[in-house]
């Protein structure tokens, strides 16, 4: 157990440091955006992670699971990233096309504030979320491979870049919100130049190689369409039924409390190689190793959500608007909602090695419409913690769902192997 954790905990630190960019940015954005300015930021980066799901038809998803397949012939696994990642440029090129296309009905829409414009901030999100796919897709071969060198590398040249343009977009040149999105586009188009000329790849697809990955991911798109909505769209709700100010207050709220689905996120990105080994190796019970790994993953989350609600409890020495001083009466709620999640998140990852697509998208279509029930109850009289206190009993449904599938499945998945 010490030796995997030795070794996961280097793919930890990389994966907590290019997760934490929000995080580490969110000073600025909170002394040098106004509460409707940084309301209208989150709600860019909530249609990035759209975009991120749909801009590349998520083919890096199936990269994650399928690549333990090839991983024992270079060969074969070479010939099968080429044609992964040439069928997702495919796919960014006329996905960023349509998006653009149909950005300003897509704006039109879903936004009731006029000044939630696609122009020009929709615009310089499409191609960012396109860049951003194509490049995790060599991360996912990166992290899979469990090659630590290269993958900190361009981890921290993404880190490094981002900040950097960013704040000088921000802080130098005052360019708000503008600046911080033409900030993350840069950073995704240096990283892709990299991946580019690190892979050398060459344009060629073969249908038939990946024709089980595209149908794993296609499967996947309503699970993480559904995710998206129910871990973002949220933001969306806000805006319109109580205000684009307050999406500014729930946004940061919800960003300081994601820093454990962050750290959750990194934990299950460097335990994965060592943890679908073990579940590969499961005969009916749990192992000792997957169970220690969880108590370590569910210890450092406790630990964390701790820290946070102490720092919360002590926003007002910090520089920023009084109007965001709001979250201290919601950081309970919001940190019992990420730790439901990413107790979810942990269980995912079993349906996820047994390629369950299918039981991911219905679970997530299940909670989808209990969200959809209890909100629909409940609009007239939405605030703020009203939604939190909604959206944490639909988690905890989930949660209970989701353990006993993952139970049946351990199960009856080693009878059929006895048989």
């Amino acid at each position: 157990m010490k030796k995997i954790l030795k070794h996961n905990s280097f793919y930890l630190i990389i994966s907590l440091l290019n997760s934490s960019i929000a995080f580490i940015l969110i000073p600025i954005y909170v002394t040098s955006f106004t509460v409707s300015d940084y309301g209208i930021f989150s709600l860019m980066i909530v249609f990035y992670a759209f975009l991120g799901i749909l801009i590349t038809g998520n083919i890096h998803s199936s990269l994650q699971t399928y690549y333990f397949d090839y991983y024992h012939d270079k060969e074969q696994l070479s010939a099968y990233f080429r044609h992964i990642f040439s069928f997702a440029l495919l796919l960014a090129f006329f996905g960023t096309v349509f998006f653009i296309l149909a950005g300003p009905a897509i704006f039109e829409a879903i936004f009731t504030n006029n000044y939630i414009s696609f122009y020009p901030y929709g615009l310089i999100v499409i191609p960012s979320a396109a860049l951003a796919g194509l490049n995790q897709i060599y991360f996912v071969l990166l992290r899979n491979s469990e090659e630590l060198k290269k993958y900190g590398r361009l981890v921290l040249i993404s880190v490094i870049s981002n900040i950097s343009l960013q704040s000088f977009f921000i802080v130098s040149l005052e360019w708000g919100v503008t600046g911080a999105l033409l900030g993350l586009l840069l950073s995704n188009l240096i990283l892709f130049i990299l991946v580019l000329a690190r892979t050398g790849i060459r344009f060629r697809i073969g249908f038939a190689p990946i024709k089980k990955s595209i149908n794993y991911s296609l499967w996947l798109l309503p699970f993480l369409l559904v995710q998206w909505f129910l871990a973002r769209g949220d933001r969306i709700i806000v805006e319109n039924l109580i205000g684009l100010a307050e999406v500014g207050i729930y946004a940061l709220l919800l960003n300081v409390a994601m820093i454990l689905s962050v750290i959750a996120t990194s934990m299950i990105t460097s335990f994965r190689p060592t943890l679908f080994k073990e579940f590969k190796a499961l005969s009916g019970e749990i192992s000792k190793t997957v169970l220690n790994l969880f108590l370590y993953y569910l210890g450092i989350i406790t630990i964390t959500s701790v820290a946070i609600f102490i720092l919360v409890q002590n926003v007002e020495r910090f520089n920023i608007s009084s109007r965001y001083y709001e979250i201290k009466e919601y950081i309970l709620l919001a940190l019992v909602l990420f730790s439901i999640r990413v107790i979810i998140r942990f269980f995912n990852e079993y349906l996820s090695f047994l390629k369950r697509s299918r039981d991911l998208t219905l679970l997530s279509l299940f909670n989808l419409f209990i969200f959809l029930f209890l909100l629909f109850i409940f609009m007239d009289q939405l605030t703020l913690p009203l939604l939190l206190k909604i959206i944490i009993c639909c988690n905890l449904v989930l949660l209970i769902v989701t353990g006993y599938r993952c139970m049946y499945l351990l199960k009856a998945t080693t009878v059929y192997a006895g048989k």
